[in-house]
């Protein structure tokens, strides 16, 4: 992933002369050059935090087939130097090329500092010896495999097994990649057949509630109507209760006027009775003065 940000680097053939030096670095007593093919990577103080995780990469360099080593396959020793980390080995042309290009990568080098280090050794023959040692070993793992002939030949069958290697990974990525590809297709019908029954669900479901609404609606429409016809029976009744009020209330004034009229009638009529009982009265009356006085004026006469 870092391989996309190329960097201005030095040549695979810099020194490590050209690396700035600290001021509290150790007096330096000579320059060794590194064995042939070589080179020392030094990373840059910024460079990222995975790339410092040395450790872990050690552990597991060793471990691995180089075809899995990617970028890291001529990796040998995790240095450190003036306290600084960087890597050491031999590398093919492509993964030096890409090692230079590294964004983390400062510089490049074919030999390193040393300094009055002694360390005390035994030799082959149990003698104890001392020896200089620099800050950082030099040792590569393909040393104990003899020349550097045999060094040759070696990694050639190792660059013919990375070549087979890669080409059975190819394959198998390809066939992977084709397994993929038919499971993201699967995985598509899938997902297509998911969706349609979704949608038809939805739509039967839409479909449930547009008929609910529709028979809400027509049975609200209905009680409204019942309402309706209710209220109208009901004004109707009303109308027909007052009407019937109304009649009965002109019936008994009319009936009350023509008992007005009868009670006036009667009255006229008993007045004048009474007119003519007084009448008739007063004619008896008269009639019996004139009964009373006739032998009174009978006798006058005679």
């Amino acid at each position: 992933m870092y391989l996309k940000y190329p960097t201005d680097l030095p040549s695979a053939t810099a020194t490590i002369q050209e690396l700035s030096t600290p001021s509290t670095a150790p007096t330096v007593e000579k320059i060794v050059p590194l064995h042939p093919g070589e080179f020392l990577i030094k990373l840059k103080e910024d460079a990222d935090p995975d790339v410092w995780r040395h450790v872990k990469w050690d552990e597991d360099i060793h471990g691995k087939s180089s075809a899995d080593k990617g970028i890291y396959t001529g990796l040998e020793e995790v240095l450190k130097y003036l306290e600084k980390e960087g890597y050491i080995g031999s590398y093919d042309d492509d993964v030096l090329d890409q090692m230079k290009q590294h964004p983390d990568t400062k510089s490049l080098g074919d030999c390193l500092y040393t300094w009055n280090e002694t360390v005390l050794e035994k030799n082959e023959l149990g003698e104890t010896i001392a020896k200089d040692v620099p800050l950082f070993g030099t040792e590569r793992v393909d040393q104990k495999k003899g020349d550097r002939k045999e060094r040759g030949k070696g990694r050639k069958k190792e660059k013919i097994k990375k070549q087979k290697e890669k080409e059975t990974q190819e394959g198998q990525g390809k066939e992977q990649e084709d397994q993929k590809q038919e499971k993201d297709q699967d995985d598509q019908i899938e997902k297509e057949k998911d969706e349609k029954k979704d949608k038809q669900e939805k739509e039967e479901e839409e479909e449930g509630k547009e008929e609910e609404e529709e028979e809400t609606e027509g049975q609200e429409q209905e009680e409204e109507e019942e309402e309706q016809e209710q209220e109208e029976e009901e004004q109707k009744k009303k109308e027909e209760e007052k009407e019937e009020e109304d009649r009965r209330a002109a019936l008994e004034k009319e009936q009350k006027e023509e008992e007005q009229i009868d009670r006036e009638h009667m009255d006229d009529a008993e007045k004048k009775a009474r007119e003519r009982h007084r009448i008739e009265e007063e004619e008896w009356i008269e009639w019996y003065h004139w009964l009373a006085v006739l032998p009174l004026f009978t006798c006058v006469v005679s």
